[in-house]
């Protein structure tokens, strides 16, 4: 039965996880991305949904599913590639609120601060927005091909990759773009998941190019990985998980 449930980055879907389907088996939940909603602001405008309020949109249907099997209520991991990883951030501190914390949190290739994305990704963000839906679908293949180079894929990871990004909306991608811009979590926040007894984790790539290692906390750095680490260095972050989700439960009193 599920014990863990990763999210995807920005941008791809649960097909990124395909080596940690393979590890995990049964144990792994993969979610589905939901629409995000528009919420209306004194009934003038519509204001997109932020992240911490899609994250806990979420949580309140893994609450009515996954979570409400008995057994994985005796203890779950939640984690993330980039932007699932704040996702995951954000549902372990509500779920958490709501007396279901996690016993741990995996950040891959992510950040724990808001204060951790690199100016640089904030900027890409906004041209996003700025050449709006058509815009990303004309850069959708040059996208593709320029990461799976940048990441230096195999030719079957990179069909998998241009599988992925042919599967995602656009206008979900540019909401995220919107909601990682305007994200705000310190690192008060994430204390206080430990002060709850749920345990973060961030494993990195020594080369990310998204979120350079420099900016983060990360307590295993990956030699020569990049961003898609899951995916380049599986071996690595799948044995690297199911140690911490081991030294997790053994910790438990």
């Amino acid at each position: 039965m599920p014990r863990l449930i990763l999210i995807p980055g920005l941008g791809t879907n649960r097909l990124l996880f395909e080596p940690q389907r393979h590890f995990f088996d049964q144990e792994l939940f993969l979610p589905d991305w939901i629409a995000p909603m528009q919420t209306r602001v004194e009934g003038k405008r519509a204001v997109p949904e932020t992240l911490r309020d899609y994250s806990r949109r979420l949580s309140e249907r893994w609450k009515e599913t996954v979570l409400a099997r008995a057994d994985i209520r005796s203890g779950f991991w939640l984690g993330g590639v980039s932007f699932g990883g704040m996702i995951a951030l954000e549902a372990a501190v509500y779920l958490a609120e709501e007396g279901l914390p996690p016993r741990g949190v995996f950040l891959i290739a992510s950040a724990r601060t808001s204060d951790s994305i690199p100016v640089g990704l904030r900027l890409g963000f906004r041209f996003g927005r700025l050449i709006g839906e058509k815009g990303l679908r004309r850069l959708r293949p040059w996208m593709v091909e320029r990461v799976s180079r940048r990441e230096g894929l195999s030719e079957l990871d990179a069909r998998l990759f241009r599988r992925m990004a042919e599967g995602v909306e656009p206008a979900l991608v540019l909401w995220g773009m919107g909601a990682m811009d305007g994200w705000t979590f310190a690192e008060a926040s994430w204390k206080s998941l430990a002060s709850r007894g749920v345990r973060l984790h961030q494993i990195h790539g020594d080369r990310d190019w998204a979120f350079p290692v420099r900016r983060g906390h990360a307590d295993r750095v990956v030699p020569n990985g990049r961003h898609l680490i899951n995916m380049t260095h599986a071996e690595v972050v799948n044995e690297y998980i199911e140690a911490c989700m081991r030294r997790d439960a053994a910790a438990e009193p």
